[in-house]
C-alpha cells in the first residue's frame, strides 16, 4: 500500500494554494481586478510584448545636429579669442564638424593657432595651411559627444514613456545612433510616436550686461550675442542681449533665461 506522508500534502496544498491567491487577479481586467476583496492579491503579471503584444519602435537620434550647433559655437570661441588677442581675420564660418578661418596677417598666424588653443576646450584639432586655419573635431570628441546625445535622448524617451502610465518598457540602445523602444501592451504605436517624437531640447543662455539700447547705439551687438524678445510683453524690458552660447556657470549668473 503506498504512503504519502502528510508534510508532502501539506506542501502541495500550500503551494497550490498560493498558486491560485496570484492566479486570481489575472484572471479579471486591469479595470475589474479593484473590485477584488481586500483579502486577494491585487497585483496582475505583466506579459512581454511576445505574450500580450504592444508596439515595437527604432529612433534614431539625430547627433549631425548637435554637432553642427557645436561647429557653430566654436566660430563663436574662434572670434572671440581672436578680437581679444586683436588679430585681424576673415572668411570666419562652420564646417559639420568644425571651423575655418583666414588670418589676413600671415606673420601672426601662430599667434592666433596658439590663442585659439588656449581659449577653445580640449577635442579640437588645428591644422595650418598659409594664412588659413582649418579647426576641426577630434574622432574621440565626436565619439563622446554621439555617445553622450544617444544617453540623454535616451532618458528622454523614458520619462516621456513613464508619464504614458506604461508598466516595464525596454529602452535599449542600439547600434551607435539608435534606440529600440518596447512597450508591451500599447497597441497605438501612433499615439506612442507623437508622444516620445516631439524634439526636446532646452538651452540657457546668458544674458550680456549691454543693453539693447545701448547696443543700437553702437550699432551693432557684441560678437557672440543676438536679441531676444521678453516673454511677459507687459514687462518694461522688451528685449535683452543674450549670449549664444549656453552656460553652466550658474555661481557666477544673475541672470538668465531659457530658449525652449
Amino acid at each position: 500500500m503506498l504512503k504519502i506522508n502528510k508534510w508532502n500534502v501539506f506542501f502541495v496544498l500550500a503551494v497550490c494554494v498560493t498558486a491560485i491567491y496570484y492566479i486570481i487577479p489575472n484572471i479579471y481586467g486591469k479595470s475589474e481586478v479593484t473590485a477584488l476583496p481586500k483579502f486577494l492579491s491585487q497585483k496582475q503579471v505583466n506579459l512581454g510584448l511576445d505574450l500580450q503584444g504592444g508596439s515595437h519602435l527604432l529612433l534614431e537620434v539625430d547627433t549631425k545636429s548637435v554637432l553642427k550647433e557645436k561647429s557653430e559655437d566654436l566660430v563663436d570661441d574662434i572670434r572671440k579669442s581672436l578680437r581679444k588677442t586683436k588679430i585681424k581675420y576673415s572668411n570666419l564660418g562652420s564646417k559639420i564638424t568644425g571651423a575655418v578661418v583666414t588670418i589676413t596677417e600671415p606673420e601672426k598666424i601662430t599667434t592666433a593657432k596658439n590663442s585659439i588653443k588656449e581659449n577653445i576646450e580640449k577635442g579640437i584639432l588645428i591644422e595650418e595651411s598659409k594664412n588659413k586655419l582649418n579647426l576641426f573635431f577630434s574622432d574621440q570628441y565626436i565619439i563622446d559627444t554621439r555617445a553622450n546625445t544617444v544617453e540623454q535622448s535616451i532618458e528622454v524617451v523614458r520619462k516621456r514613456v513613464d508619464e504614458s502610465g506604461t508598466k516595464e518598457p525596454s529602452i535599449q540602445r542600439q547600434g551607435e545612433e539608435r534606440i529600440v523602444v518596447q512597450l508591451p501592451g500599447i497597441k497605438n504605436p501612433e499615439r506612442v510616436k507623437a508622444l516620445i517624437g516631439r524634439t526636446a531640447k532646452l538651452n540657457f543662455h546668458m544674458l550680456d550686461p549691454t543693453t539693447v539700447e545701448l547696443a543700437e547705439q553702437r550699432g551693432k551687438l557684441p560678437p557672440g550675442t543676438f536679441k531676444a524678445l521678453n516673454s511677459d510683453p507687459t514687462a518694461y524690458e522688451k528685449q535683452f542681449v543674450v549670449k549664444k552660447k549656453s552656460t553652466t556657470n550658474w555661481g557666477k549668473a544673475q541672470k538668465c533665461c531659457c530658449d525652449c
